[in-house]
C-alpha cells in the first residue's frame, strides 16, 4: 500500500510565501558570505537555493533586504542541504530560524 501524505501530516510550522509576497528581494546573503536565492520564506525559516553546499547543523545568519532597502539579519541553522540540479550544479538548503521572524 502506498504512503499518502494528508493535510493532517503537514510538518510545516508556518505558512510559506515567496519573498516578494512578503516585501523582500529574492537574492539574499547567507553567512559566511554565500549569495542565495530565497525560494520560500516563513516566520519559522526559509528555503534557499545556492551554487555552493552548506553543511547541515551549521549556525548561520540570513541577510534579507526589504523593498525599502533595509537589511534584516535573521539567525538560524541549516537543517538540510541537497543537490537539485547537476548542470549547472545547484543546491537547496532549509534554514530554521532561532526566533520567529516578523518583518517590520
Amino acid at each position: 500500500m502506498a504512503n499518502i501524505l494528508t493535510i493532517a501530516d503537514e510538518r510545516r510550522r508556518a505558512a510559506r510565501r515567496t519573498p516578494q509576497h512578503l516585501g523582500f528581494a529574492a537574492p539574499a546573503l547567507l553567512r559566511p558570505g554565500v549569495v542565495v536565492a530565497v525560494v520560500e520564506l516563513s516566520s519559522a525559516g526559509a528555503l534557499v537555493e545556492s551554487t555552493m553546499p552548506v553543511r547541515p547543523g551549521a549556525a548561520t545568519e540570513l541577510g534579507l533586504d526589504d523593498v525599502a532597502g533595509r537589511r534584516h539579519a535573521v539567525r538560524g541553522s541549516i537543517v538540510r542541504c541537497w543537490v537539485i540540479t547537476l548542470e549547472p550544479l545547484r543546491y537547496r538548503c532549509a534554514v530554521r530560524f532561532e526566533q520567529r521572524f516578523v518583518p517590520g
